[in-house]
């Protein structure tokens, strides 16, 4: 387990520190350039919506204190993804929905 911790909270570290394009918005409810990274970063969704829905929730989670690691969780429980991904997701979904939500 502290292992996966570790590469977790390795991983969250790279996904924050990868910069998003500059056209990407805080506000950007249709996530088209939060999908394009998504995808750049071989991450696929069978619906847009989910995971910008997806991301909204990692939002919310941050917003109410929890950490990049259970966000990550949360992401990796509800879509199936590896640590990796999840962690990149995390990152990327705070970066362009809610970064005023920092750690």
């Amino acid at each position: 387990m502290h292992g996966k911790f570790v590469t977790l909270t390795l991983a969250a570290g790279i996904a924050l520190a990868t910069p998003l394009p500059a056209q990407a918005s805080p506000v950007d409810v249709t996530g088209p350039t939060f999908i394009e990274v998504l995808e750049d970063n071989g991450i696929a969704f069978t619906n847009a919506s989910d995971a910008v829905q997806l991301a909204m929730d990692v939002c919310v989670m941050l917003g109410k204190g929890s950490s990049f690691t259970d966000a990550a969780m949360h992401v990796q429980k509800k879509s199936g993804l590896s640590v990796a991904q999840s962690t990149f997701f995390v990152g990327a979904a705070n970066a362009s929905y809610c970064p005023d939500q920092r750690s």
